[in-house]
């Protein structure tokens, strides 16, 4: 399952028992900011990750039948993520295509889901908020699987810069309920 909200939403009729408390909308904004103070000389990048696609609230999907795309997470995403592109110059988006599982034929060629998870992105600011998103502003972290798949994708959704992951990323989690 991909989904973090997961972990919020009512199971069985039974209200959710979160495990953290929700922090304000701008508070990735404000953790870039507060890490710029600290290291005013260096550029600092943030890295994001999109959420699902609608395709992906099937029951057999990674949302497993939720219906959280047109609920839920992207309200959220837009939410954090509007205060921290105006605090930042560049967003990194981690697009790790194999380690989430993305390699799927409905992204069509391989790693083609880096170029639908940023050409999704650019289509919902433009939509949602009236505005671009330039490419100079995004960063796109990709995995290396030996064939160039994953900046190719990139580049070709019109990303100039490029991180290449060379080892994996961990992307294992598991919700915990804590004692009160």
């Amino acid at each position: 399952m991909l989904c973090r909200w997961a972990t919020d939403y009512t199971m069985h009729g039974k209200a959710p028992s979160r495990a953290a408390t929700p922090l304000a909308p701008d508070a990735a904004a404000r953790f870039v900011a507060a890490v710029k103070s600290l290291a005013p000389r260096s550029a600092v990048i943030p890295v994001w990750v999109t959420e699902c696609e609608e395709a992906d609230t099937t029951a057999d999907g990674a949302c497993h039948g939720v219906g959280c795309y047109r609920g839920l997470c992207w309200r959220e995403f837009d939410k954090q993520w509007l205060p921290l592109r105006e605090e930042c110059e560049q967003i990194a988006l981690a697009l790790a295509w194999r380690t989430f599982e993305r390699d799927l034929p409905r992204f069509g060629e391989r790693a083609g889901w880096v170029a639908s998870a940023i050409t999704h992105l650019r289509a919902r600011a433009e939509s949602q908020h009236g505005d671009a998103l330039p490419a100079e502003q995004l960063v796109a972290v990709v995995e290396d699987d030996g064939t160039g798949a994953g900046p190719a994708m990139a580049r070709g959704a019109g990303v100039n810069a490029i991180l290449v992951l060379r080892v994996a990323l961990d992307a294992t989690f598991q919700p915990r309920l804590r004692a009160r």
